[in-house]
Formats: structure tokens, C-alpha cells, sequence
């Protein structure tokens, strides 16, 4: 078990990750810290009853939300002792096997430190669910470990997927699909299945014509975030290198192809969700953003000169971005200023205080939504001008900075809106994405710099209908021209 030679060390970046795993379990298993006084002896003697009673879920969707807490915890935890040796599936698996019971044992810490909070339940099931999900991680690691850690390495280089944004889109569309299936109250029983088949969609916009559906202006806000999250991939999808190649498919109609067959498998998994009802709107919708974000991104890269976009473009991208959020966030725009100082008085201002108080897994998707929106901010800021080692940081902080006051301004001014409720944890979501949107764009510039020919080559400045088009051109981004 020597360690290789390995000029690029990876580990660190894992065991931050699983850090970050157990914070984050710890803090959402605790939260909102109403503690109260137990003795030792006492919370031993609650524990053990608890061990000792007849293993029972309660609920299924809390078993798997316990179960996908457990995993990324025995996959990073495995992947930060494993990543930086020579592969051995051997000793990967007894490594595993080792390290398993301590994710065992942390779990039941979690679980026996509930007992001092009485607004926590602790349960045997939970501690069960995170086992079997650290197992599985580890499991996964075992079998893709290596690859992925090549990649994220950049050891493979050659296929335009393994570039940075190639990488970061493949990633990007899993979260999507992710957020897009939670809160994971999967049921395949014949009912549930034909309820929802019955509830599903298929005439587009169907809904705002159905007696069920009370208020048609939130139906138009979960379009907008469908719309929003799909624009973001096509963003990423258009910034990979393009490399020479025949399609028989133009490459737009490829993309909105691609982009309308994701958005039906999403739907039609939903069929399993019981909170969820499938539509061919979102379908719809979500293939078409995925489409113009990629043709913008296009668009872009055509009117670049290499040095990144201008101010004006990223302040007209930023401002049409701006009214999407407000759309979503104030919609359907009845304010009223009277009842400002008693919303204002009732604020929780404890991060992620009320995500206690309903599923785990839907306040997770709302955080994965709102951190993903918010990132476009950052992107822009990361966008402008030529790309500089030495202002990374400063885009970085300032693109945190920009996207955390319009995420203010959009969640305070939610406080005149009695349909609304105000979440200062979403601002610390929207400072993350826009810290990870620039962190990400930086990273593409500087990817597709490295990879530049010395005389770039740019697709024709023809305007959108060459957009549908295939383009035997071989492009190659230099600089600003991958950073959008």
C-alpha cells in the first residue's frame, strides 16, 4: 500500500469533502440547537432502548435521506485514503471494510447526541440508513474511483468531454437530474403509479386549465426555474471545445434534441415520485433553455475578441438574469408594506433553522436551486476582460460579493409579499453559487487558454440561424471566449 509517485495529489480535496459530509450531517441532525439539560447516564440508558427495539422505518422517504447522507461520507472518506495509490481493488476493498465502522460509529454519535435536543428524533433506523449508504458509497468508489479520479486529475486529455467544462456539465446535468427527482418519495405500487400517470400533463400548459391547480402564478414560477436550470447546463454544454467532426444531425438540432430527450426521462421518472407530476411542459421548457443557452453561449463566443466578454454584454446578461429571479421571487407581485415590521420581527435568522421543520430533502433541492440560480452572477463577474492569475481572487470575492446583494434585495423584498416567506439562509445559498460560478468560469478560461491554438479560429459572426447548422470548423476557445 505505497504510495505512487503522484506529482498531482487529489487526497486533500477529498478529505475536505468528507469534512464537509460530516459538518454538514452534524449540523442538520442538531439544528435549531434547542438544548436541554440530560445526564450522561441517562441519555446511555434512552440509547440503549433505542438499539434494543425492533428495527421499523417510519418513513421511507427519512430512511433515504438518512441513507444518501451515509454515502457520500464512504465514498470520500474511501476516496481520500485510496485516491493518491496505485490502484489495487484489493486493497481498496479491505480498506473499506475497515473504514466502515467508523462511518458506523458516527452515524450513532450523531444519532445518541439527538437525545439533548428534544425538538431531534433519534431512531435505530437512521443510524441503519447511513450504514447502508456509507457501504454503498464505498461500493461506488470501488468501482469508479480511479476513472474518476484520472479525470479530475486531467490525466486523460484528448476528448473534448474531459476538458473543464466538459467535466463541470457532466456534473451539472447529474445534479439536475437529482434535484429534479427529490424528495426521492419513490413508490412503484400499482396506485401510486396510476395516480400519478392520471395527474401527469401531456397537453403543454395543460395546467393552468385544470381545477386543481389554485394558483396558476406558482406553476409559472417552477416553469421559470425549470427554464433556469436547463438554460445553466446549455451554458456549460456551450462552452466545451468544439473539435472537427461529421454529424448527419446539425449540431443545434442535435443539442435541442438532447436537451428535450433529458427533459422527458426526467419527467417520466417522476412518474414514481408521489410529490411530483409529470409534464410535457417542463419537458418542453427545459429542452428549449437548454438549446438557447447553449446558442447564446455560441453567439458569444462568435462577437468575442479574446479578452474576455465587455461590461456592457455581461450588465445586459446580468439584467436579463435579474428579471428571471424576480419573476421567480416575487411573483405574483402583491405587495403590501403594512405587514413589513411584524414579518419582519418573525424572522428566523438561525442558517437553515427551517429546514427542521419539514423534509430533509426538500429543503436540500430549494438550497441545490437556489445556489445554481444565483451562480450566473458569478459567472459573468469571472467573464469580463482578460483572464488574470492575479485577480482571481478578487473576481472571486467580488462575484460572491455582487450575487449576495441581489440575493438580499430579492429576499428581503419578499417581506411586502404575504404569499412569500423570507430565508436569510438562501442569501448564504446565492453567495455560494456566485463564489462556485466564478470559481468555475475561471477555471474554464484558464482550461481552454491552455489548450488555445496560437492562431484561434472562431465560428463565422452570422447571427442565430447558423446556429442550426452543423460547423466543420475547428474551434478553439482561447481566453474569454470558453468563459460564459
Amino acid at each position: 500500500m505505497n504510495a505512487s509517485p503522484v506529482p498531482n495529489r487529489i487526497a486533500p480535496v477529498y478529505w475536505w469533502f468528507a469534512v464537509g459530509v460530516m459538518a454538514f450531517t452534524v449540523y442538520g441532525s442538531l439544528v435549531p440547537f434547542e438544548y436541554h439539560t440530560l445526564s450522561f447516564s441517562d441519555a446511555t440508558a434512552k440509547f440503549q432502548k433505542i438499539l434494543a427495539a425492533r428495527l421499523g422505518i417510519d418513513s421511507r422517504s427519512d430512511f433515504l435521506a438518512n441513507g444518501l447522507l451515509g454515502l457520500p461520507l464512504g465514498f470520500f472518506l474511501l476516496a481520500a485514503l485510496r485516491a493518491d495509490r496505485r490502484p489495487n481493488p484489493g486493497a481498496t476493498a479491505w480498506t473499506g471494510i475497515a473504514v466502515w465502522p467508523l462511518c458506523v460509529f458516527f452515524a450513532a454519535s450523531v444519532e445518541f447526541s439527538q437525545l439533548w435536543f428534544p425538538g431531534r428524533t433519534c431512531s435505530l433506523s437512521d443510524i441503519v440508513a447511513q450504514a447502508i449508504g456509507a457501504a454503498i458509497g464505498m461500493f461506488l468508489w470501488t468501482m469508479i474511483g480511479a476513472t474518476l479520479t484520472d479525470t479530475l486529475k486531467g490525466s486523460r486529455h484528448g476528448a473534448t468531454w474531459q476538458s473543464t467544462a466538459g467535466r463541470l456539465t457532466i456534473a451539472y446535468l447529474g445534479i439536475l437530474v437529482i434535484a429534479q427527482l427529490m424528495p426521492f418519495d419513490i413508490s412503484v405500487s400499482g396506485s401510486d403509479l396510476s395516480r400519478n400517470y392520471r395527474n401527469a400533463t401531456v397537453i403543454p400548459f395543460g395546467e393552468l386549465n385544470r381545477a386543481d391547480v389554485v394558483e396558476p402564478w406558482s406553476k409559472v414560477q417552477s416553469w421559470l426555474e425549470v427554464a433556469g436550470l436547463y438554460f445553466i447546463g446549455g451554458v456549460l454544454l456551450g462552452s466545451i471545445p468544439r473539435t472537427r467532426a461529421k454529424r448527419r444531425i446539425p449540431l443545434g438540432v442535435l443539442v435541442l434534441l438532447c436537451g428535450l430527450i433529458l427533459g422527458v426521462l426526467i419527467e417520466t421518472a417522476q412518474l414514481t415520485i408521489k410529490t411530483r407530476s409529470p409534464s410535457v411542459t417542463d419537458a418542453l421548457i427545459g429542452g428549449a433553455s437548454l438549446w438557447f443557452g447553449w446558442a447564446l453561449v455560441q453567439l458569444t463566443i462568435q462577437q468575442a475578441n479574446g479578452d474576455g466578454i465587455e461590461l456592457e454584454a455581461a450588465l445586459i446578461y446580468g439584467q436579463a438574469w435579474g428579471l428571471l429571479l424576480i419573476l421567480i421571487n416575487w411573483n405574483p407581485f402583491q405587495f403590501n408594506m403594512a405587514i413589513v415590521p411584524g414579518r419582519w420581527q418573525a424572522i428566523n435568522w438561525m442558517p437553515f433553522a427551517n429546514a427542521s421543520e419539514r423534509n430533509y430533502l426538500y429543503s436540500l433541492e430549494q438550497a441545490i436551486v437556489k445556489t445554481l440560480l444565483f451562480a450566473i452572477f458569478g459567472v459573468l463577474v469571472a467573464a469580463i476582460g482578460p483572464l488574470s492569475d492575479a485577480s482571481k481572487r478578487m473576481r472571486l470575492f467580488a462575484g460572491a460579493i455582487i450575487t449576495g446583494l441581489i440575493a438580499s434585495v430579492l429576499e428581503f423584498g419578499q417581506l411586502t409579499l404575504p404569499t412569500r416567506f423570507v430565508e436569510p439562509s438562501d442569501v448564504l445559498f446565492a453567495l455560494l453559487g456566485g463564489w462556485f460560478g466564478g470559481y468555475a468560469t475561471w477555471k474554464i478560461r484558464r482550461d481552454a487558454g491552455e489548450n488555445s491554438a496560437s492562431k484561434p479560429m472562431l465560428l463565422p459572426t452570422t447571427g442565430l440561424p447558423r446556429l442550426i447548422h452543423d460547423d466543420p470548423i475547428l474551434v478553439r476557445i482561447e481566453g474569454g471566449r470558453g468563459a460564459h
